[in-house]
């Protein structure tokens, strides 16, 4: 099987490196194959040349550069548009992979009926706050588990679904609420993925929880995402 990972950045020096390392690092069967697509959406700090830079060092897996409209799900969308691969992992610019989680992947795809799915996710800070909130991840529920979780998806199942939605906020959201209308989800627990807490240390561990939760809540009761995303920013 092959895997297309894409990653959706703006502005995205900090991380970007890190993230395709932990791709670079992935241990992978011989019936696995692994590609990486960077879509940037109009950075104006040194995100794609750190990419460029990054991919003539690293000869393991093919990894290209895009641009595109900017929009996390136009991206993502784009990024869709042009992997090769049999499957679909769409992670965050933050979000770094275990060695093993690739694998693992495919192996459940390989293993099951089932279209799409994510991963156990980690903070890359530690306290108990985010510690309750990792524990949470543990559990199969679309209240759990959103973009930074790492959504993987079989790609023909994400060409029925018609991709992301292309809307402000919330496009992750939409888009696991469609695949668990048709199918239900895998819960990668034997590997995991780290995402940043930054937005949590910036505006405090249980404010931005409780921020997420109100943002949530109102998008199921029909506010509209770019009234969100107002609020979210």
């Amino acid at each position: 099987m092959k895997i297309s990972m894409i990653v959706p950045v703006l502005n995205e020096a900090e991380n970007i490196v890190k993230t395709l390392a932990s791709g670079v690092e992935q241990e992978l069967d011989d019936k696995t194959a692994l590609e990486m697509l960077v879509v940037d959406g109009g950075s104006s700090d040194e995100t794609c040349s750190l990419v460029r830079d990054f991919a003539m060092r690293e000869s393991r897996f093919p990894i290209r550069l895009f641009s595109s409209a900017r929009g996390r799900a136009t991206q993502m969308n784009f990024g869709a548009q042009q992997a090769s691969g049999d499957a679909l992992l769409f992670l965050h610019a933050d979000t770094r992979l275990s060695k093993n989680a690739i694998r693992e992947m495919a192996h459940a795809l390989c293993t099951t009926q089932d279209a799409f799915g994510y991963f156990f996710m980690k903070f890359d800070s530690q306290n108990p706050l985010t510690e309750l909130y990792s524990s949470l991840t543990l559990i199969n529920s679309i209240f759990c588990h959103y973009g930074d979780s790492g959504i993987f998806v079989r790609r023909s199942f994400f060409n029925e679904l018609g991709g992301f939605p292309e809307q402000a906020l919330m496009e992750d959201v939409e888009l696991l609420f469609r695949a668990r209308a048709k199918s239900d989800p895998l819960l990668i627990k034997n590997a995991y993925v780290t995402t940043s807490a930054r937005r949590f240390e910036k505006n405090g561990f249980l404010e931005q929880q409780m921020q997420n939760g109100l943002l949530l809540l109102l998008y199921l009761l029909g506010v509209d995402a770019t009234i969100l995303k107002k609020l979210y920013s």
